[in-house]
């Protein structure tokens, strides 16, 4: 009898461990992450990639960038106040992950409704798979969003200049619609006779 509840408490206890080496797990992933958005990655930190599950194989990188909008493209800083909700949405895109194509979305500390995405991928028409992966799910969870696509480099030291790219690309975007908006607004202004 006191053998079971000494496997029992075992089990336990490991399952406890276990749930927390995950959560440590993902805390430094997304830590790495962050240090290739940077710039800052090292040689010796590949070695490591695989001791915390986040897999880029390549041999393509790129970085997206999601912006996620509220009514009439101005931003809310409301829109996640929930951090279990933006973790569910990370969650999401990186659940979208296949064998050849790995989704890295990272979480923004500056702006809860920016999230980068690091994709690495075998064959360079994966990058427009990807893409189209991520607009069909912020879809269907009817977001109002922007997406901004980086180059495709070779290397994960090239991953900041992506990232600029997806950023620049992102800000294009919104600017065009906001002068699109504006410039219909400016003409329906200006036929009013008030």
């Amino acid at each position: 009898m006191e053998i079971d509840s000494i496997f029992q408490d075992f089990l336990h206890n490991t399952s406890v461990i276990n749930t927390k080496l995950k959560n440590q797990q993902k805390i430094i992933r997304q830590q790495t992450l962050r240090l290739l958005l940077d710039g800052d990655f090292t040689e010796e930190m590949k070695a490591y990639l695989s001791d915390i599950a986040l897999q880029l194989p390549g041999p393509y990188y790129c970085e997206f960038v999601i912006e996620l909008q509220a009514e009439s493209y101005l931003y809310t800083s409301n829109l996640f106040s929930d951090n279990n909700a933006q973790d569910d949405l990370l969650s999401l895109i990186y659940d979208l992950s296949d064998e050849e194509i790995l989704l890295h979305p990272l979480s923004d500390n500056n702006n809860n409704l920016r999230i980068p995405v690091l994709i690495s991928f075998s064959e360079v028409q994966q990058k427009d798979e990807a893409a189209e992966m991520i607009k069909e799910l912020l879809e269907a969870k009817e977001l109002s969003f922007v997406l901004g696509s980086g180059g495709i480099y070779n290397s994960l030291y090239e991953i900041p200049a992506s990232y600029l790219e997806a950023l620049s690309e992102c800000k294009y975007k919104i600017n065009s619609v906001m002068a699109k908006d504006q410039g219909e607004n400016a003409v329906i202004s200006s036929s009013d006779p008030l």
